[in-house]
């Protein structure tokens, strides 16, 4: 059944600011992920947008990157724009004895991959290279409403008593043959952490949203290759750490390769 979201059409994207939308200029139709191509019977399956953004919580301009954020999927939806926070590099903190730190030695590796030499810095669906935070609602405006080669469902099953939830990663191929990594992480929401702000004072009740937590499969996934028509699996586990709140616990999956990334998901443990 199509769900109608909304992005913004002819508006001079190319500016940083955080501008209103006028509704009747951002209609769009986007379909379920699994239904087949319009080439085929008039359907599609939309691509959705992946931010991936390194921060940090020694990082003053950050606070301005994570409203950023939030304006996009206010405009485009939070299902269609899914964003992720990896705490990571010189400006992020792996905490102390008193102090919680949301960087991870994960986050670490893929601020080095990337080649982050600032923060905030962030990838658009992993093209067009590392963005800083001015750029990212063009690029967002410019990744709308394409076409997706396949779709992706999660379902997730927690089990209170040893905390432990089962990923079942369903995806359909829908348009060509995908080749590339399809990649799981854990996030959380709502994790209350020190943070720098923009003035320089330290916020020790700022509210962290989208956090990194862990790469559920290899941190840099698992091969995957998929032909349209063809429907596969992915099974994973993975028990929560003791401090992570189970209700704020997501599950993010998307397939990428060369030419960035192909499909993302998103969805709650509980």
């Amino acid at each position: 059944m199509k769900k109608i979201i909304y992005i913004l059409m002819g508006v001079a994207m190319a500016m940083a600011s955080c501008s209103d939308i006028d509704e009747s200029e951002r209609l769009l139709n986007v379909d379920k992920p699994g239904t087949e191509n319009p080439d085929d019977d008039g359907q599609v399956v939309t691509r959705k947008i992946l931010i991936e953004d390194f921060t940090g919580q020694k990082c003053v301009n950050c606070p301005k990157a994570a409203d950023i954020i939030e304006q996009i999927q206010n405009d485009y939806g939070a299902d269609n724009v899914i964003a992720v926070g990896i705490h990571s590099g010189a400006l992020g903190f792996h905490g102390t004895a008193n102090l919680v730190g949301l960087a991870t030695d994960t986050g670490d590796e893929y601020y080095q991959h990337w080649g982050i030499k600032f923060q905030p810095a962030g990838l658009v669906n992993r093209v067009g290279g590392i963005l800083n935070h001015e750029q990212w609602m063009k690029a967002v405006h410019d990744a709308a409403g394409q076409k997706a080669s396949l779709g992706i469902e999660i379902g997730n099953n927690y089990n209170d008593a040893d905390r432990t939830v089962t990923i079942n990663v369903r995806t359909k191929g829908v348009r060509g043959n995908t080749e590339g990594k399809l990649q799981v992480w854990a996030i959380e929401d709502n994790i209350v952490a020190m943070q720098r702000m923009p003035d320089g004072s330290t916020n020790r009740e700022y509210v962290h949203k989208h956090v990194f937590r862990t790469s559920v499969n290899d941190a840099w996934g698992d091969n995957f290759s998929i032909a349209k028509g063809e429907e596969k699996t992915a099974t994973y586990t993975l028990k929560l750490d003791g401090k992570w709140v189970a209700e704020n616990v997501s599950i993010v999956a998307f397939v990428y390769n060369g030419d960035g990334v192909q499909q993302v998901e998103k969805k709650s443990i509980k």
